[in-house]
């Protein structure tokens, strides 16, 4: 039956914080920035956002799992024959003998292996500057024996390309809407805005320059009327708008 609190806690009127309520409470509300709040698709995670909206979640590349585009890659012929379970549990020794010779006989077999075709040259050959520094891809030859292992030499980021080339590499890519909207943002002039003096600020200034003058030292040292203990600089910068605002002369 179990004790008092238990059998209460089942009539309890409050659920019980698990991770799959968690999880629907998980939403990712965008107050920063408009546009990338009218483009957002909640159902995707955030990797698959950027994505989509050309921008990079990540500065340098990711340690791994990421997910496979299939519609960017290409079908490539295998060279490995996938072995069914009839065939493991097959007794006839004749029915082996002649699978073995039709399979050597068969030089090509389809299978499941992408290929990036961003990696290779006009000759289908893979280029190394191209491959991810790190990873490597074999290259068989029709019977399946592995003719070269290329290994990759592109790094994810590179601390000697100078900013020229970067920008250069970037102009390159494709940009999307999303991006060229937030370029149109980015480049818009800002325009300064002067900080005027508060009524109360005003007062304040007043009654240190009417006790002090233009001794900004003396300021500093008023614990009564410099009670937030600004400094020198910002009590002279102060002073000096009072003085402009009132048309007083130095």
């Amino acid at each position: 039956m179990g004790s008092v609190r238990q059998r209460r806690k089942q009539h309890s009127t409050t659920k019980k914080a698990s991770r799959r309520t968690k999880d629907s409470q998980r939403k990712i509300n965008i107050h920063s920035n408009k546009i990338i709040a009218e483009n957002w698709d909640y159902n995707a995670t955030l990797a698959q956002n950027y994505k989509r909206l050309g921008l990079s979640a990540k500065l340098q590349k990711s340690a791994g799992g990421d997910q496979i585009n299939y519609d960017l890659k290409k079908s490539k012929n295998g060279t490995v024959k996938k072995s069914t379970l009839a065939d493991l549990d097959s007794s006839d020794d004749e029915e082996e003998e002649e699978e073995e010779e039709n399979e050597s006989k068969k030089t090509v077999d389809e299978s499941d292996i992408f290929f990036d075709p961003a990696e290779l040259n006009d000759n289908g050959e893979y280029i190394a500057e191209r491959i991810p520094e790190g990873e490597a891809r074999i290259v068989k030859d029709n019977e399946g024996k592995i003719v070269s292992i290329i290994y990759g030499t592109m790094k994810a980021f590179d601390i000697d390309v100078s900013v020229e080339d970067l920008r250069k590499k970037e102009e390159k890519k494709p940009k999307t809407d999303v991006v060229k909207q937030l370029e149109e943002i980015a480049n818009q002039p800002v325009v300064k805005k002067d900080r005027h003096l508060s009524e109360r600020e005003d007062k304040w200034i007043e009654a240190l320059y009417t006790k002090h003058n233009d001794n900004y030292r003396k300021m500093v040292m008023d614990k009564k009327l410099n009670i937030y203990q600004q400094t020198e600089s910002t009590l002279r910068n102060k002073v000096l708008k009072w003085k402009k605002r009132h048309d007083i002369s130095e």
